[in-house]
């Protein structure tokens, strides 16, 4: 791994284990959320507000961490049908165009071709 890569590629941990985690991650995320704001509402003093602020930074934590998860797994769905989509319209279009289609200009015998208008580097 190079150096620029620090950061761990989540596809490599299958969609439906990250969806069982984002939805484990919001049990204990709600628990602290309820502790902390126990703990600021309650008039014991300044230590207890400042151990309910902590709760609650980690259930923010904890709210991100689950809702970044969900929101890689629905990214990685969207990514997948897309190319599910392409692939099928790649399907549909050379099952019109032919075999020949794609190796050279005129190779296919039709005329009007949308590959002759596309940009050539």
């Amino acid at each position: 791994m190079a150096d620029t890569e620090a950061v761990s590629d989540l596809r490599a941990v299958p969609a439906g284990q990250r969806r069982r985690m984002a939805s484990l991650l919001l049990a204990p995320t709600a628990t602290l959320a309820a502790l902390g704001l126990a703990a600021v509402l309650a008039s014991h003093g300044l230590a207890w507000r400042l151990v309910g602020v902590l709760l609650l930074v980690l259930a923010l934590l904890g709210l991100g961490v689950s809702a970044g998860l969900r929101r890689s797994v629905a990214l990685e769905v969207a990514a997948d049908a897309a190319a599910q989509a392409e692939a099928e319209l790649d399907e549909a279009i050379l099952a019109v165009a032919g075999s020949g289609c794609g190796e050279a200009c005129e190779s296919c015998g039709v005329d009007d071709c949308a590959v002759k208008s596309l940009p050539r580097s």
